[in-house]
């Protein structure tokens, strides 16, 4: 394969909400300070009212109060996040040593996914993979797209097939699948690593323009679970090292142990940060095309020197979609976007420049989305409006912030909200949050395992990129 181990990394356990002080030994100026700060030490309760409702946040039959021991069990259940520094590799060999790491998980998850498939829809799995490494193939080639953004999705496609390699996914086709062929052709590690490029639904995000100088990203991590097997053994962050647009700079993101880091939240430097929401999709039939999976580590590579608009259209069409969040620092001021891209269809809205502006995400495709890409979505009425009441609910608490106070401190209180049930801010499905606050000059990181919980410190596992 070309890739190998070298000097093995150690996996270092990072509990993000309890870390000693002081942290400063991983390269890339990666700085988890452990300070409580903000006055977030004593976080009321959601709002100020003692049982986390406002007039303007309540409960009500359909969206109950979530008790804090749920929450509390599941925080626990995966404990604190791994944090794998891989910044001393080169791109690829990074993605192989993180393929070494999440490979075991990996190996049952796939086992799983293949067990619930028959021997047909398998086939098809293998067809549409095989397409998406042709059409990635076929854009390498293309001299209609920047080269910067072919370079980035030449680095993906070396990156996925070295993670493939440590994940010994060639091992597993051999052993599970034996010599199977698909229209003549032995199946391999590509081909499985292809096919897991394949995404959760859950997940919200927003993007607020706190000032002229300053916004804010926020997002919850939701997994929901795959049937049978949890996608988790533990969770993890993964740094690794780019020579990209605008000189070095490291790159880290939460990583589930079968997609390549991309689709579930990132920052790159300290000028740029995202977030990834998924659609209810149909069985795509399926469209041929880019996987979406693949837009995003390349917007993470390039970290905000293209617009996701135009990376989006340069791999356009895509075989899924993604809704994708991003903020970053430019020349021209701090820029708020977000993206939908599914099938031929990319539409963006930017942050309006107005302060207080925002824009929202949770699982469903905007009115716009739905005429440009018409029979797409796959989503029932009563799903559709349990999210859509997440969005009301949002509003409906970026009303409540006090303007007076650091905002921070009021974004921390929501996303430890529980009321909505199962789909509130703090829900049992959730794996990670994060929060973060980009100005002209930092950027500020909170990330925290699992489900927000209040008693826990939120700020206690601040990020700054800048030591």
């Amino acid at each position: 394969s070309g890739w190998a181990p070298h000097v093995r990394h150690q996996s270092t356990s990072v509990n993000l909400h309890a870390i000693l002080g002081g942290l400063k030994a991983m390269p890339g100026r990666i700085v988890f300070d452990g300070r409580l700060g903000e006055g977030a030490a004593d976080i009321a309760a959601e709002f100020g009212a003692p049982a986390q409702t406002t007039a303007q946040h309540r409960p009500t039959p359909d969206s109950p109060l979530l008790p804090l021991a749920v929450l509390e069990a599941a925080r626990s259940s995966l404990g604190p996040i791994q944090h794998l520094d891989l910044s001393v590799y080169e791109v690829p060999q990074a993605h192989f040593e993180l393929g070494a790491e999440v490979g075991p998980q990996l190996a049952l998850f796939l086992r799983k996914k293949l067990e619930a498939m028959t021997g047909a829809e398998l086939a098809e799995e293998i067809r549409h993979a095989r397409k998406a490494q042709a059409e990635i193939q076929r854009r390498l080639g293309s001299s209609q797209i920047h080269g910067a953004i072919r370079h980035a999705l030449g680095e993906y496609f070396r990156s996925l097939e070295a993670w493939a390699a440590g994940a010994c996914l060639a091992g597993f086709a051999r052993s599970v699948l034996g010599q199977l062929r698909v229209d003549g052709l032995e199946v391999g590690a590509g081909d499985l690593a292809f096919l897991l490029q394949n995404e959760p639904n859950g997940c919200q995000t927003g993007v607020l323009r706190e000032s002229p100088s300053s916004v804010i990203l926020w997002h919850t991590e939701e997994d929901r679970e795959y049937p049978g097997l949890s996608r988790f053994d533990k969770l993890r962050l993964a740094s690794f090292r780019v020579d990209g647009p605008g000189g070095p700079r490291t790159i880290t993101a939460f990583v589930y142990p079968d997609l390549l880091p991309g689709p579930a939240f990132g920052w790159s430097g300290s000028s740029y940060a995202h977030a990834v929401d998924a659609f209810y999709l149909r069985p795509p039939g399926r469209n041929s095309g880019v996987a979406a999976n693949a837009v995003t580590w390349v917007c993470l590579y390039l970290g905000g020197a293209f617009a996701t608009a135009d990376i989006a259209r340069a791999l356009a069409p895509f075989r899924d979609g993604y809704a994708l969040s991003s903020i970053s620092r430019t020349p021209a001021g701090l820029r708020g976007d977000l993206t939908e891209f599914i099938a031929d269809t990319v539409l963006s809205t930017s942050l309006p420049e107005t302060p207080g502006g925002s824009l929202f995400k949770v699982n469903t495709l905007s009115n716009q989305a739905v005429l440009a890409a018409p029979g797409l979505e796959d989503l029932r009425p009563a799903r559709r409006r349990v999210l859509e009441r997440r969005v009301v609910r949002t509003a409906r608490a970026l009303r409540a912030l006090d303007p007076s106070e650091d905002r921070i401190t009021g974004f921390s209180r929501l996303l430890s909200s529980r009321v909505g049930g199962e789909f509130a801010y703090a829900n049992p499905s959730v794996k990670a949050h994060f929060l973060c606050r980009l100005t002209e000059k930092q950027a500020q990181i909170w990330v925290g395992p699992g489900p927000a919980i209040r008693e826990d410190h939120f700020f206690a596992g601040a990020w700054s990129p800048d030591g």
